[in-house]
């Protein structure tokens, strides 16, 4: 980015004011000016002479540094004082502002001296800034897409970690300590914050954190996470404590990328919209699918899917014809709200009554057993350590078994010659792995489905073990917390096929040339596809090309790059 190396240059420059020892040399300036002073009246008075103000102020600076001595001017017994008086607390104060702009010096030009001073420092010249508290997994991608962006960014997080190193080294302050301090948050910049998102791995310590911005900030946009379900319907209920404008689950928002990629659906990208999960995903057409003979028009309509691409016998059909036939085989790309997506899953044939394993149950894979369920699949569910939501699960009715899931036996004992699909979807990549690699060699028929933290290594276990799916939870919830945080309309870079498109949600602002415009003629550009429309409260999926846009109006379309960067939404 060009304009990067100026704004780090000026907000350098910002630092620097603020470390630079005002106090201490406003003193000494005092000081040499007091002295100076008195030593012009106590001279002129002994001797009878004529020194000026400046000529006194200079005989001061070289006394300081041992330039004059007493031997150099006439018998003056007022005088002698002075020169013990003045370099005493000349050189005093000259060492402690000398000290102080040379660490300020250091802070700024090595970049690895630049600890907690330095971001304490950078974070209080800001104003309007983006705050987001806990540096995990999630704190971690929402700060560098915030900052990406171009918004100001600071992060809160107890203790250092690789994570947190690697934000600094982004020039992303970090601020050390506890997110319900309210003197870390001050230290932050909370109180002259425009977003603060609250999203560490404790439910009470978000609540906590959040009450303490509130207070410090009623007008900040507040995005708080929440893993418990109730907790997060009670704190809901009773907004008007919090002000949140979002209260959301990262397990909530990828237990769904989880439980469809069991049954053969690839979620690609998902967001929320007007309190509404949607998915771009890619459907396989098989042999009964209700789609199979379908023409494409009647599909969308009949189950409010926006259907973008077709990729048949290797070939990518962008925007195909409406009166195309669907056939099986097909790979479908297409938007729609979770639970269409999930009642197109739910309606085909051959796909209720399937038997799948998770692996797992922390709050993802919690809520993927409860999505297959709802899917009518049989579900069951493994975990070494008992756990309080796996006797949720027991208490419902589903087969829990604790042991070491990476073991021959345990997932025999599961079910895994006869499973259709297995989900490894621990916290610990190493073991969703090797669980995922001794169920294909049990059952090299089952589809495995992972889960990877970090998303270019998932991309490479995937492809170098031929794993069907892999997914990392906070690549797929950060845009969620972004998107309620920022307010904004995010592109997100997705693969079709072969080809690279943008995910993108856009506004139409005043002035936009495409105000009172139909939507048709924002589709007729063939690097763009509309595949949703929200106006007048209401969300057309598929959007219907006669609508006209209005200001406010929101589409979300797939653009190439270079289509995107010339739309003027």
């Amino acid at each position: 980015m060009p304009r990067r190396p100026l704004r780090r240059f000026q907000q350098d420059l910002r630092v620097l004011r603020r470390l630079f020892p005002w106090r201490t040399s406003a003193l000494l300036v005092a000081a040499i000016g007091v002295m100076a002073g008195l030593f012009q009246t106590f001279y002129n008075h002994d001797l009878d002479a004529d020194l000026d103000y400046i000529q006194a102020v200079y005989a001061v600076l070289n006394m300081i540094f041992f330039q004059l001595a007493y031997t150099d001017i006439p018998s003056a017994p007022h005088l002698v004082p002075f020169f013990v008086l003045v370099p005493v607390v000349g050189l005093s104060l000259f060492s402690l502002a000398g000290l102080d702009f040379a660490q300020a010096l250091r802070v700024l030009f090595v970049r690895r001296e630049r600890g907690q001073q330095w971001q304490a420092a950078l974070v209080a010249t800001w104003r309007g800034h983006v705050v987001v508290c806990g540096l995990g997994s999630i704190g971690y991608r929402v700060a560098r897409i915030a900052a990406d962006l171009g918004h100001a960014v600071v992060g809160i997080e107890l203790t250092p970690t690789e994570l947190t190193r690697e934000l600094m080294a982004t020039d992303t302050p970090v601020l050390l300590g506890d997110a319900r301090n309210r003197d870390v948050l001050k230290r932050a910049g909370v109180d002259r914050a425009a977003v603060v998102v609250v999203c560490t791995d404790h439910d009470m310590a978000n609540i906590e954190a959040a009450f303490h911005v509130r207070e410090l900030n009623p007008r900040a946009r507040l995005v708080l996470r929440i893993f418990d379900d109730d907790l997060a319907q009670t704190v809901t209920a009773a907004g008007a404590g919090f002000a949140a404008e979002a209260v959301l689950s990262r397990s909530a928002i990828a237990a769904p990328a989880f439980a469809y990629a069991a049954t053969g659906v690839e979620v690609l990208e998902s967001f929320r919209l007007e309190g509404q999960d949607y998915v771009l995903a890619r459907l396989p057409l098989r042999a009964g699918s209700p789609l199979v003979g379908q023409r494409v028009d009647t599909a969308m309509q009949e189950w409010d899917v926006s259907l973008a691409f077709v990729c048949r016998g290797g070939t990518l059909m962008n925007e195909p014809p409406l009166d195309t036939l669907l056939q099986t085989d097909d790979q479908l790309y297409l938007v729609a709200a979770s639970d269409r997506l999930m009642a197109l899953v739910q309606g085909g044939k051959g796909k209720r009554g399937g038997h799948v394993i998770v692996c797992g149950l922390g709050h993802v894979g919690y809520r993927t057993v409860n999505i297959l369920r709802a899917l009518g699949y049989k579900v069951t569910a493994l975990d070494r350590a008992p756990r309080r939501l796996g006797d949720r699960l027991k208490e419902a009715g589903v087969p829990v078994h604790v042991a070491d899931f990476r073991r021959r036996k345990a997932l025999q004992e599961a079910g895994v010659l006869q499973a259709q699909a297995l989900v490894a979807c621990s916290e610990e990549d190493m073991l969703n792995l090797e669980t995922g690699l001794r169920a294909r060699e049990l059952n090299p028929d089952i589809r495995v489905v992972l889960r990877i933290f970090e998303e270019p290594l998932g991309r490479y276990v995937q492809q170098a073990f031929d794993i069907d799916a892999v997914y990392s939870t906070s690549v797929l919830a950060a845009p969620a917390f972004v998107g309620a945080a920022l307010g904004l309309h995010l592109a997100q870079r997705v693969t079709i096929g072969t080809e690279t498109r943008m995910l993108a949600r856009m506004t139409v602002g005043p002035g936009s040339a495409l105000a009172g415009r139909p939507l048709a003629s924002l589709q007729a550009d063939p690097g763009l596809t509309v595949v949703l429309h929200a106006h007048d409260g209401g969300i057309d999926v598929p959007p219907l090309m006669e609508e006209r846009l209005g200001v406010g109006d929101e589409v979300v379309a797939l653009a190439t790059p270079e289509r995107l960067s010339r739309l003027g939404l």
